[in-house]
């Protein structure tokens, strides 16, 4: 880890995430109110079973949810090292 970077403060937090997809056949909630962090550090497993939400989490991180599926709430921010090695700017990518 490099000096001057906060590991108390999140590098990812995620907050409520909620990812739906408008099909013919109605609302499907891939993802109902998903929270978690990852610190500086730590090493994040996403495990569950098949249709859980695994990946509809992470392309929604990544700004990768593909219509007819969007984010309808929740928070993602992203804290980065500013390059001089300290904290950075946060992006709040939802």
């Amino acid at each position: 880890m490099r000096a001057g970077v906060d590991a108390k403060l999140p590098l990812l937090s995620v907050r409520d995430l909620r990812v739906s997809f408008a099909l013919d056949e109605g609302l499907v909630r891939a993802v109902d109110g998903t929270s978690f962090e990852v610190l500086p550090g730590q090493v994040l497993g996403v495990v569950g079973e098949s249709g859980c939400g695994k990946s509809v989490t992470m392309r929604a991180i990544l700004q990768l949810v593909e219509r007819p599926g969007r984010i309808t709430s929740g928070e993602i921010r992203f804290r980065r090292a500013g390059l001089n090695g300290q904290d950075g700017e946060v992006l709040d990518i939802a």
